[in-house]
């Protein structure tokens, strides 16, 4: 592959992430101005290309190791490549299959697991600090975590700390040396909450326990990190962490399901919540088959609530179950939300308990339900610009 082949396609590669960009950008929602998501989606490559020649670093022309610039006649190539009629086709199309359904509204999958369980934190195992030359049978990796992502008030927070050994990963005795729990204030500065307790497990090489937030806590919102210095036979004492979010008092309570309703084709939900601090909220749910382990979708809602008794609806677009071709009833579990921040460290602001209930809705037939595409004046004034650019380039030639 020659030199300038390679400059062309790394090009291209910007291009398409560029392009995609554009897709994220124009989707309706993703901006507070509805002018400014249609202006986004007409962004054409033209100026993509601009942007990408205007912020290239200029190269030192008495080095004899600056790497080379793209060729002035690769670059025109591909900028008529990319505004081209072809290209924003290409882009339409991608337009169209990211808003097949409103903002907020996700066809799910077992796969997108952080969707589906947002308090359930990955498993990472991470290598001990080992001397290089450390033989393969010899080498030592850790677990430490708290499984879950965040916490509110007093609910007890698990803690878990297993070492294996070697290829096969073997369960390894390891002892605790140190163990401690801070919290990052404003500014920075760091406030020492004591310590934590980690035993082993019966049968098991495994370390775990519970900790539970002390009063100290309270009018505290933000990050907590778990310290634990340990050792296993052979080895240096270690270091692992493990950081959550934590919220004082959650700012409202998700009471129950109340209720669900079919409504222009699509399902409503009502969610009861008991709102203890006002301000506009972001809440979601999943919902399931009848089985309850098969998801469809997921959606979410925006509101600004006041305080006291709240009724919330979250709307599940009726093409969500045609493209899974799955007939209710239908399963609704997890629901989740937080109060948004507008602080200038930004965050979620304060986290409500999630409800991890069920609830059945009624037995709507896919008939009941509505499989067109959703749309809208944005979407529509989004399409428009896409129409109008290539109509523009067609004439051109």
């Amino acid at each position: 592959m020659t030199k300038h082949r390679r400059w062309l396609l790394s090009f291209v590669a910007l291009a398409i992430v560029a392009s995609v960009l554009a897709v994220i950008i124009a989707r309706p929602g993703s901006t507070p101005s509805s002018s400014g998501t249609a202006n986004a989606a007409a962004t054409t490559a033209a100026a993509t290309h601009a942007a990408y020649v205007s912020s290239a670093p200029t190269m030192p022309t008495t080095s004899t190791n600056a790497p080379e610039g793209p060729p002035p006649e690769l670059l025109d190539e591909l900028a008529k490549e990319m505004n081209s009629p072809a290209s924003l086709r290409k882009s339409k199309e991608q337009y169209l299959a990211a808003n097949r359904y409103p903002h907020g509204v996700i066809r799910a999958t077992k796969e997108m697991v952080d969707l589906l369980q947002p308090n359930k934190l990955e498993t990472v195992m991470r290598p001990a600090l080992q001397a290089p030359n450390t033989k393969e049978g010899d080498r030592v990796s850790a677990i430490f975590q708290t499984g879950i992502a965040r916490t509110v008030g007093k609910d007890p927070i698990p803690l878990r700390l297993a070492v294996f050994r070697g290829p096969n990963k073997t369960p390894e005795p390891a002892k605790v040396l140190v163990t401690k729990i801070v919290r990052l204030d404003d500014g920075g500065a760091q406030t020492s909450l004591g310590s934590f307790t980690l035993a082993k497990q019966a049968g098991s090489e495994e370390l775990s326990g519970t900790w539970t937030p002390p009063a100290e806590l309270e009018g505290y919102n933000g990050l907590l990190t778990f310290l634990v210095q340990w050792q296993a036979n052979g080895i240096e004492p270690q270091g692992s962490s493990a950081t959550l979010e934590y919220t004082d008092v959650e700012p409202a309570r998700i009471m129950r399901v109340d209720r669900d309703e079919l409504v222009g084709g699509s399902i409503d939900v009502h969610i009861a919540l008991d709102v203890k601090m006002p301000g506009l909220y972001l809440i979601d749910a999943r919902i399931y088959a009848a089985d309850g382990t098969t998801p469809i979708g997921f959606t979410q809602t925006t509101p600004t609530l006041a305080e006291g008794n709240a009724d919330v609806k979250l709307t599940f677009y009726g093409l969500l179950f045609h493209d899974g071709k799955i007939a209710g009833p239908y399963v609704l579990k997890m629901v989740t939300g937080h109060v948004q921040s507008f602080s200038p460290t930004g965050g979620r602001g304060r986290e409500m308990r999630s409800w991890t209930g069920t609830y059945t809705t009624k037995p709507y037939s896919l008939a009941e339900l509505t499989n067109k595409e959703w749309d809208s004046p944005t979407k529509q004034k989004a399409l428009k610009s896409f129409d109008d650019q290539i109509t523009a380039l067609e004439k051109q030639k």
